[in-house]
């Protein structure tokens, strides 16, 4: 995986929390306390400035009352378009480099 893939992953994640979380209407220090977590680590993860561990994600979808999948769905799908993304542009440099070294 890419870093920008690796990255999109977690801000994906951090805006699924932070929908999710919202969609409860809880605040960040509710669901922390409730998590067993501290508030300024759920807020790194709701920015994407966290890499969460799986036991925090699955506190947190406790704490939400959705499953982990519900919490995690989808926030994989634009690191899949990036780095497709970043697989076509790769090719079209590499044909550019192709084309200026026959000149």
């Amino acid at each position: 995986m890419h870093e920008s893939e690796r990255l999109t992953v977690l801000v994906n994640l951090g805006k699924k929390l932070r929908e999710s979380r919202k969609a409860v209407g809880v605040s960040q220090e509710f669901l922390a306390a409730r998590a067993g977590l501290h508030r300024s680590y759920v807020a790194d993860i709701e920015r994407g400035a966290r890499n969460a561990s799986v036991i925090s994600i699955a506190r947190l979808a406790v704490a939400l009352g959705i499953s982990i999948s519900a919490l995690c769905e989808g926030i994989d799908e634009r690191a899949k378009r990036t780095s497709a993304s970043v697989n076509r542009i790769g090719s079209y440099g590499s044909a550019i480099s192709e084309l200026k070294l026959r000149a």
